[in-house]
């Protein structure tokens, strides 16, 4: 995500875009059942494949995958509310933290640009990788 982008990519109108219906089809199909199996949403490997592979500006990877998480999400979310695993309190307390949160991050995004957003993408993906690494390792593996 860290590899340099045509300008021409990153300042097109959304709606003039063109990508691959078929190959995005692929894409989605074979990330949505891998990652169904293992539990894992697949942003990290959907974002780098919808920038390199299917060509798409940076602003619209970044929006199409929030929508992508968000049906995720409450799939989940009505899973485990439906089996009364959700501590209400605590809920509560987390959507009222995220809101102001979004709304700071959606002003902040479009404010930065698009090799910028890439970048900062990049290092979530990276930290998000070394924490599994040194949970798997450390705390629940080697470390007992």
């Amino acid at each position: 995500m860290v590899l340099p982008k045509p300008a021409a990519d990153e300042s097109q109108d959304p709606g003039d875009v063109q990508f691959n219906v078929p190959a995005a089809l692929l894409i989605a199909v074979t990330i949505g059942g891998l990652g169904g199996m293992v539990g894992q949403g697949g942003s990290f490997i959907l974002i780098p494949l919808m920038l390199y592979a299917l060509k798409l500006p940076t602003r619209i990877v970044i929006g199409s995958n929030l929508a992508i998480v968000f049906l995720s999400s409450f799939a989940g979310f009505a899973g485990k509310l439906l089996t009364g695993q959700i501590p209400g309190v605590l809920a509560v307390f987390l959507v009222i933290g995220a809101i102001p949160g979004a709304l700071i991050g959606s002003v902040l995004s479009h404010r930065t640009s698009p090799k910028w957003l890439r970048t900062a993408l990049a290092a979530v993906v990276a930290l998000s990788a070394i924490g599994m690494v040194f949970d798997a390792l450390v705390v629940n593996g080697m470390g007992r």
